[in-house]
């Protein structure tokens, strides 16, 4: 839905499911699974504190992560 892109709606959404993840003591990682050319889901997973981690083992998807603040 174009009328919705670029608005911050999903960098917002991911930051919430991550910090409510990271309030569960034995979630120590997030994992996200990307194609590398869906430019806008890597830009909201760069914003929300993820790194690129390497290549996952589906066919040609990049795999990013967040660790824990807590260790």
């Amino acid at each position: 839905m174009p009328e919705f892109r670029r608005r911050g709606f999903a960098t917002e959404l991911v930051q919430a499911l991550v910090s409510r993840a990271f309030a569960m003591p034995e979630v120590l990682r997030v994992i996200a699974h990307t194609a590398p050319t869906n430019l806008g889901s890597i830009r909201v997973l760069e914003r929300s504190g993820f790194s690129l981690v390497g290549v996952a083992g589906e066919a040609g998807m990049v795999l990013y992560a967040s660790a824990s603040p807590k260790g």
